[in-house]
């Protein structure tokens, strides 16, 4: 019997692989809002050999002040690098990353990061100074989507990347205005301005007949 060309085969059985050996992981808790929120499932896979950590990445990584507890972070800065955390935005490396208002509502401000995903901020004039942090020899800097409250590294300093159990691949949850029912990755922008959620203009054309 004559077998198909290697190339045929080869794709799908890598990819049933992959899907294998991916994790579910159910979020519960707000950190990481808007990106993922209490209720979505996520699939995270342990970094291979051939891939290591980027900036932008969510984790899933021992809690550094309760090691028995799991959390949800973005990786931020890298080995050796500077972080100042200021309002609303951040600077890595002295470099201020991209940013812009999205929408205004009752569960804060959403910003646009790095053109790659939402942040959430409470609805408040920023009062707090910039906060300078720098990431240990090996270490990385990270931070909760949720910029309010949730711990991270402006509370733990930098974290090993030995506490990382994997790499989120992909999200499942119900779609919003900001996102669609899966996403491939870290995040579902770019997105266009104004805000989605700025409901159509409504009422007779302007228009002359």
């Amino acid at each position: 019997m004559k077998l198909p060309p290697p190339r045929r085969w080869l794709a799908p059985l890598l990819g049933l692989l992959v899907l294998a050996l991916l994790r579910p992981l159910r979020v519960t808790s707000e950190d990481m809002l808007p990106s993922l929120r209490p209720g979505d499932w996520v699939l995270w896979l342990p970094y291979p050999p051939w891939r290591a950590p980027q900036q932008g990445d969510v984790v899933l990584l021992s809690d550094p002040g309760d090691p028995e507890r799991l959390v949800l972070r973005r990786l931020v800065a890298p080995s050796l690098s500077s972080l100042v955390v200021t309002a609303p935005g951040l600077e890595v490396q002295g470099q201020a990353w991209r940013w812009r208002e999205m929408h205004r509502g009752p569960d804060g401000v959403l910003y646009s990061e790095q053109d790659g995903w939402l942040v959430q901020r409470a609805d408040r004039p920023f009062s707090e100074p910039p906060r300078a942090l720098s990431a240990p020899e090996g270490q990385w800097l990270v931070l909760a989507d949720k910029r309010d409250g949730p711990p991270d590294s402006r509370q733990w300093g930098g974290v090993d990347p030995e506490t990382f159990k994997g790499r989120v691949w992909l999200r499942m949850g119900p779609s919003d205005p900001w996102r669609g029912a899966l996403t491939l990755g870290q995040g579902d922008g770019p997105w266009l301005p104004p805000s989605k959620l700025e409901p159509p203009p409504t009422g007779p054309s302007s228009a002359s007949p």
